[in-house]
């Protein structure tokens, strides 16, 4: 009744939302029909026989069964195993060529679990690039490289090689060492893989026990989500993407957060053609997920000044828990630039635990330009604070903001840093003659 005993997704609403909007992608790509009528590929003889000795001619026969199952053509890829490589290089490498040339470190001949998921990542490359579905530039092309496998029934491997451990011992001496392995994080991986089963109506799935434990029970927990909640938004993205303000404006009425922060990330990718809608993505600024709130705070802050009735509702998320929303109202002020002055507000945020609002905040101060001698020395304290700390985004970010903010930002600098160690000054003033560089470039 209370809806204590309610089942829990076990991931934040953006990466959900991610997850299965993606897979939404990947059907309308591939085709539905691929995940639905996928043979699940488990580690067992019937789909990898024969005795494995860790050669480079079982990784070939292994190499060659992976192709086959994700449906490649054998002729547009060849294997290399790279006995140049050591431990600290990539496991895996995609080159573009006709063929496409995989190569992979030596160090996955002693672990055919890990070789297996390797594989498949850098052919499902082969798939997303050489297929011409993607770019190489595309922000989460690694990301979409680690799901394509479980689209296609072959995922347990990757899921399960996230994280490996070994065990060593020499002599009276023993020791264990754990490396992670991968971009999709495990429960990410789960999550896919419940989302797979679900799709297929798969409520108890044979093959969840060739997980780890550390996965089999965040995919059974999903599952149960899922199958308890109906709540997704595969089906919905599949049939009609959130293309129109229309559609988008009317997700953000649902009941299900994923379908909210959907419809925001719909309007932050309509940019100004969503001006319309200002009022109702207000709305969601009250939201009780933070990461709906962040959304519809970003949402403002591409649509620009048409935002500026809700610079006040903008301003009370300055001090918002999650440091995400923070960012994002910092964002928003900073692209609307209301006639009030906000600098002050900003110049306050430079102080913020979080580094995300402190670089968040300097490009606002930057943007909005013009500020008091306060805000000036704020700024220039937080610049020395960085410079000691070598935090080189921060201080590059910060350095651009005084360049924009000042007529004579080398003269602001030299003045501050006047009492200060000579080295301190000289790394101040380099800093910012290269931020000036690359301003310049742009």
């Amino acid at each position: 009744m209370f809806g204590w005993f309610q089942p829990k997704c076990p991931l934040a609403t953006g990466e959900k939302v991610w997850v299965e909007s993606r897979m939404a992608w990947l059907a309308e790509k591939l085709g539905y029909e691929r995940l639905l009528k996928a043979r699940v590929v488990e580690p067992t003889d019937e789909f990898f026989p024969g005795e494995y000795c860790g050669r480079a001619e079982d990784a070939e026969q292994i190499f060659q069964k992976v192709v086959r199952i994700m449906a490649v053509d054998p002729s547009r890829v060849k294997l290399r195993v790279r006995s140049d490589w050591t431990s600290s290089h990539p496991l895996g490498q995609y080159n573009s060529a006709n063929p496409a040339l995989i190569e992979i470190n030596p160090s996955q001949l002693q672990d055919p679990e890990s070789l297996v998921g390797t594989l498949a990542h850098e052919i499902a490359h082969e798939i997303l690039l050489g297929g011409g579905l993607l770019q190489d530039n595309n922000e989460d092309l690694e990301r979409l490289t680690d799901l394509l496998p479980i689209f296609l029934g072959i995922g347990i491997f990757g899921a399960n090689s996230v994280v490996r451990e070994q065990n060593f011992r020499e002599g009276r001496f023993s020791w264990w060492s754990m490396q992670k392995q991968g971009y999709l994080p495990q429960r990410m991986h789960a999550y896919g893989l419940a989302l797979f089963a679900w799709l297929r109506n798969e409520h108890a799935p044979q093959w969840a026990g060739h997980l780890r434990l550390d996965v089999r029970e965040p995919l059974h927990g999903g599952l149960k989500y899922l199958v308890k909640t109906n709540d997704c938004i595969f089906e919905s993205q599949l049939q009609a993407p959130m293309s129109s303000l229309a559609m988008c404006l009317q997700h953000l009425q649902h009941a299900s957060p994923s379908f909210r922060l959907a419809a925001l990330q719909g309007i932050i990718a309509l940019e100004t053609n969503a001006t319309s809608g200002v009022a109702e993505i207000g709305r969601a600024l009250t939201d009780r997920d933070a990461e709906v709130r962040g959304a519809a705070a970003q949402a403002l802050g591409v649509i620009g000044p048409p935002s500026v009735t809700l610079c006040r509702d903008l301003r009370k998320l300055l001090s918002d828990k999650a440091p995400e929303v923070r960012a994002a109202a910092v964002f928003a002020l900073g692209e609307i630039r209301p006639a009030d002055s906000i600098t002050s507000d900003l110049a306050s945020l430079l102080r913020d635990t979080d580094r995300g609002v402190v670089g968040a905040s300097a490009e606002a101060l930057g943007k909005i330009g013009a500020a008091d001698s306060r805000v000036v020395q704020e700024l220039l304290r937080q610049y020395e604070y960085r410079l000691l700390k070598c935090d080189y985004h921060l201080i590059e970010t910060i350095a651009l903001s005084l360049i924009q903010m000042l007529p004579n930002a080398a003269v602001a600098v030299d003045e501050h840093f006047a009492a200060h160690d000579g080295e301190l000054r000289r790394f101040a003033q380099e800093s910012l003659a290269q931020a000036g560089i690359e301003q310049s470039q742009r």
